[in-house]
């Protein structure tokens, strides 16, 4: 692996963060934010966007599981997350639509949070990897150049969530 492809892949947690926040809104759910929490299936914990198809609806968010058994961890996860919701019928999911409260402001911030630090873990996990490809002599050498290009991403990251924040003033 070379440092050209390391900062590809660092762009790559960059981007697909940039592509999460862009889900956010500060005046109601949506179906974007929905596909960023995290559920608890088959005893490992998964992105609802992996697990059901999710749309935007006039009365609010719809969500499909892909398996009718989803439903109930996904209407759990979605209530740990602080989003509301019902299942009708046997596999719909259906947040409740409604205007953020602050509390609900506070909790989308947190998320908006949490997403920025794992970009960070996956930008680390990438410096690792290239790390791990060099001997000791070549991580001498490009020790200064990985850290600094780290870094460099780290900074990105941080103003990702802080644009987002402050943009819809949760």
């Amino acid at each position: 692996m070379t440092i050209d492809q390391t900062r590809l892949k660092m762009e790559k947690c960059l981007s697909h963060l940039q592509d999460q926040l862009t889900h956010f809104r500060s005046t109601g759910l949506t179906s974007g934010l929905v596909d960023t929490v995290k559920v608890l299936i088959d005893g490992g914990t998964i992105e609802v966007a992996y697990v059901a198809n999710t749309s935007d609806t006039n009365e609010g968010v719809v969500i499909r599981p892909y398996q009718p058994q989803h439903a109930i961890p996904i209407a759990s996860g979605l209530a740990s997350a602080g989003i509301r919701c019902f299942i009708s019928g046997k596999a719909m999911v259906c947040p409740t639509p409604k205007m953020l409260t602050q509390e609900d402001k506070k909790k989308a911030e947190l998320h908006i949070k949490k997403l920025g630090e794992e970009a960070k873990v996956a930008v680390r996990m990438v410096r690792q990897e290239y790390r791990n490809t060099l001997d000791k002599d070549e991580l001498k050498e490009q020790d200064k150049a990985i850290q600094k290009t780290t870094d460099e991403f780290m900074t990105l990251i941080d103003e990702a969530v802080k644009l987002r924040i402050n943009n819809d003033r949760y």
